[in-house]
């Protein structure tokens, strides 16, 4: 980066690093295009498996509109990175946060990009571009999910507009989105959904049980397949903050960062919510296109504030998970009995 300059306050970057015989170093310095103040450009980033394609979240990007968003793909040639196409949603407005999450295929060919605070009333997936009634602003917050697809190195064009079944004021659709590999499943995390249940009506504000629906195509429609809750709903757990798809799209992981389970490691008693914001990871798995619960995750030492929860990851097959806990505590070794608030963990299963 030439420009050392802080002229354009939270404009945002990318940093791209290769390995090479084990060694890391730094490849690209990525900008957008036109930096601007405040476009918050690498709020989420996402790479194709052969790390060529590059999608970049920009949410806080205001050209269409004040927070519209947009998110940037680049392309890599020969270990050269290049600006390949801006993409916007068909009816991108003011406060849409469009690209606030992002998602490729393997092959660089699908993107999956959330607008987590779009306020249309839909209830399904659209092909291509949504009607004005669709997205009449009725269920402001509700969000939104775009899909885009591409052929060969040629443009991005939108192929749908998702909107889960239980479309509702304020339920944050798009927290979180994640392709698999193949891009014909897709997990989408509602963290601020109100619902206890799958079939209740949601208490309007301040709930925050958390979902996550489950999308899958055909031919190149979207429909919905699963809509997912934690075994034992937690008020105020944000179920669906965090998640990951296999690249089978067959297990998924949850996480439940402010869940307040006192259970240690597997598969313990959900009921018991006694110790604060100790954070769970929630696994489902698919078979035959119906999805069950799989296991129930907490840290062998579980603790009050620990965030467990607060990333998650899998493996391509879907056989280790990588939990986040961000609040874990260390004893401090320069003062006995005291603790080292927020140091972190990261566990593995």
């Amino acid at each position: 980066p030439a420009d050392t300059s802080t002229s354009a306050p939270i404009s945002g970057a990318t940093y791209v690093f290769a390995r090479h015989e084990g060694r890391w170093t730094e490849q690209a310095y990525i900008k957008a295009t036109s930096a601007a103040r405040h476009q918050s450009f690498g709020t989420a980033v996402a790479l194709s498996g052969d790390g060529n394609t590059l999608a970049v979240g920009t949410p806080g990007d205001s050209t269409g509109a004040e927070l519209a968003g947009a998110v940037h793909l680049f392309s890599r040639t020969d270990g050269v990175w290049s600006a390949q196409q801006i993409v916007t949603a068909s009816n991108g407005e003011k406060y849409d946060y469009f690209g606030a999450a992002v998602a490729l295929s393997a092959d660089g060919l699908t993107l999956a990009a959330s607008a987590r605070w779009e306020g249309g009333s839909g209830t399904a997936p659209v092909a291509g571009a949504p009607s004005a009634a669709q997205t009449n602003n009725a269920m402001g917050g509700a969000g939104a999910v775009y899909v885009f697809t591409r052929t060969g190195s040629g443009p991005w064009s939108q192929q749908a507009y998702i909107k889960g079944s239980r479309t509702a004021i304020d339920s944050d659709f798009g927290t979180s989105v994640r392709l698999s590999g193949t891009g014909d499943t897709l997990a989408v995390g509602a963290a601020f959904d109100d619902r206890a249940d799958g079939t209740s009506t949601p208490v309007s504000g301040g709930e925050d049980y958390g979902a996550v629906y489950v999308f899958v195509r055909q031919a190149g429609v979207w429909t919905e397949q699963a809509y997912l809750k934690a075994g034992t709903p937690v008020r105020q757990s944000f179920f669906g903050e965090h998640l990951d798809l296999s690249a089978s799209g067959d297990v998924l992981a949850v996480g439940a960062q402010y869940e307040s389970g006192a259970a240690v490691k597997l598969n313990g008693n959900q009921a018991d919510q006694s110790v604060l914001r100790s954070g769970a990871v929630y696994v489902f798995r698919r078979v035959a296109g119906q999805w069950t619960a799989s296991a129930y995750v907490k840290a062998p030492d579980t603790a009050q504030d620990m965030y467990f929860g607060s990333g998650v990851g899998l493996s391509a097959d879907g056989a280790l998970l990588a939990i986040g806990a961000q609040g874990r505590r260390l004893p401090d070794p320069s003062q006995p009995g005291e603790a080292l608030d927020f140091v972190g963990a990261v566990y593995l299963y």
